[in-house]
């Protein structure tokens, strides 16, 4: 079985990304780093009803090679864990213990996601797949049965062939009615899916 993981907000604490900034101010110093993190919006995108920050844009503005910084970055500590979120390993190791392909399904640009995969121990030898279109779109191309862990309530607009779980991990409370299961820590996902490996065997 497949199973899908959502990067932002699902695995990876995307609001602490001041630390990036933080860390690469000490290999350049020229950088700002509260300044640069409270430009970010100068640097957010839009697909449709989608959105993503363009780091790498942000970067090279600054006049800093994206790849030879992410290079460095991941070198240092911020690639000691502390961006994924509690339950991530547990969550994984489950899950590949049951059998299951587990796979990055993440949208926005391909460099920003694989760097912030890499700083998640958890995750680096995880397949990542990156989009720049709804996952809907994705997964409707590939019509492949699997399910799908995103904090984003998208499980109306998936195809028949995935099935859909909901995480809140940053303290919002989903709607009772949600049409399908909602879970508030990743601890709680792994015994979902424990459950359902185990009615499958």
């Amino acid at each position: 079985m497949i199973v899908y993981l959502d990067l932002d907000r699902t695995l990876f604490r995307t609001e602490n990304t001041l630390d990036i900034w933080f860390e690469v101010s000490q290999l350049f110093p020229q950088v700002d780093a509260p300044r640069e993190y409270n430009s970010r919006d100068d640097f957010l995108y839009h697909v449709g009803d989608l959105s993503y920050h363009d780091f790498s844009a942000q970067l090279r503005k600054l006049d800093i090679d994206p790849v030879a910084a992410y290079e460095q970055l991941i070198e240092t500590d911020l690639a000691n864990g502390r961006f994924e979120f509690p339950g991530v390993k547990e969550l994984v190791e489950s899950l590949k213990a049951h059998g299951a392909d587990v796979r990055i399904l993440t949208f926005g640009q391909d460099d920003f996601q694989r760097f912030k995969v890499a700083l998640c121990p958890s995750l680096t030898d995880l397949q990542v797949v990156t989009t720049m279109r709804p996952k809907y779109e994705y997964l409707e191309a590939t019509e492949e049965e699997c399910w799908v862990v995103d904090d984003k309530a998208i499980g109306d607009e998936l195809p028949s062939s995935a099935s859909f779980v909901q995480v809140s991990l940053e303290g919002e409370v989903i709607d009772d009615d949600a049409q399908w299961p909602v879970f508030y820590n990743l601890f709680d996902v792994k015994e979902f899916f424990d459950d359902v490996f185990d009615e499958s065997d």
